[in-house]
């Protein structure tokens, strides 16, 4: 079984969570992401995600395999396989990591408006399922839901990370 411990979250101006030293701005959040070992708490790598805008990470979870699923919201980031962007107030990211080293498989954000992810799972299919909040409008690949002022969804995607629907 995995013993190891994953975080996510944010933070401003610089840190070390243990293996890294991570920088960004003090007026502007940035995105962590952090593996820990179960047995003695010994930190065994840590990313940071600096950007021009606020980067927020929100949820975590583990597919079967081991990886990573993270959600949050983000202005732009590059988790290891080029630059993904939302806008200065934040979008919906979604991606799926690499337990071994916080790198990359896949990363997607879901438009440009203000939007939040806040939650993750993943079922056994390795089926990434995500819930957040809007404000107005997003679009996720072919479905784009609405709302008169913010509103809510919870999204579906493969492990591709594809939409397979959205409510």
């Amino acid at each position: 079984s995995n013993t190891n411990i994953y975080i996510i979250g944010e933070y401003f101006g610089s840190g070390n969570l243990g293996t890294t030293n991570i920088s960004g701005s003090v007026g502007i959040s940035s995105l962590f992401l952090c593996k820990y070992r179960g047995t003695d708490g010994v930190a065994v790598w840590t990313r940071g995600f600096p950007s021009g805008g606020n980067n927020i990470g929100k949820g975590i979870a583990l597919d079967r395999g081991g990886n990573l699923a993270i959600c949050g919201a983000i202005f732009s980031a590059d988790f290891g396989g080029g630059t993904i962007s939302g806008n200065g107030s934040g979008s919906t990211f979604l991606a799926r990591i690499k337990s071994s080293d916080g790198t990359q498989i896949s990363a997607k954000v879901f438009g440009s408006g203000y939007s939040v992810a806040n939650g993750i799972a993943v079922d056994a299919n390795t089926n990434l399922f995500i819930t957040g909040y809007f404000l107005s409008s997003i679009p996720f690949d072919a479905t784009t839901i609405t709302a008169s002022g913010y509103g809510g969804f919870v999204v579906k995607t493969d492990s591709s990370l594809a939409t397979s629907w959205v409510r």
